[in-house]
């Protein structure tokens, strides 16, 4: 739990707190971290800012929009994830450091944390089965066929963004898709 540090400061209602913290990470991810990452991300493509625009709406047809997704996605990841609640957490007067500070660590929770991960793939593998096969009423078919395409478009886009051509690509991939979201999603 996070402490306040300065006592003359109101204490904010946990719901006010949880509020304050999905507008911040909505701003940081939706809005701020992707133009962030927009721009920062223009020298590594060939074209201009609108024609990076075009690009980024139809990945699979712009391969050499990949590293631009990347930084952009990793800047939203950051600005969003990391950068906005710790700025957050500095104007709600609590400490940063209370976040990072080392906690007891508890032999139990070594077992018991890979037992529960086994046991929710199982359980989880039942309902993408039962996603897989799952089919709507009749008067929703045109749902359920635009719903199998953006599956289908989701899981191609999944196959793009995670085929690395280079070292390098495989290490920016890594540190945007599995490195920075670890760290914002526990820091969240």
């Amino acid at each position: 739990m996070l402490e306040i540090e300065n006592h003359d400061q109101p204490t904010l209602h946990p719901l006010t707190v949880v509020i304050l913290i999905m507008l911040t990470i909505g701003v940081g991810f939706v809005v701020l971290g992707p133009i962030i990452g927009f721009f920062l991300s223009l020298p590594f493509f060939p074209g201009g800012m609108l024609e990076l625009t075009d690009a980024i709406q139809d990945p699979l047809n712009h391969p050499e929009v990949k590293i631009p997704f990347y930084i952009m996605q990793g800047a939203a990841t950051l600005i969003g994830l990391i950068v906005a609640p710790m700025i957050l957490l500095k104007v709600l007067h609590r400490s940063v450091e209370n976040v990072f500070k080392s906690r007891s660590w508890y032999a139990i929770a070594f077992i018991i944390t890979p037992i529960i991960v086994i046991v929710f793939m199982g359980l989880n593998s039942i309902f993408i089965e039962w996603n897989a096969d799952f089919h709507f009423p009749e008067f929703l078919n045109g749902f359920e066929t635009w719903a199998r395409e953006r599956e289908d478009y989701a899981a191609t886009l999944t196959t793009f963004i995670t085929k690395f051509d280079s070292i390098g690509e495989l290490i920016l991939g890594l540190v945007v898709i599995a490195l920075l979201p670890a760290i914002g999603e526990e820091f969240v």
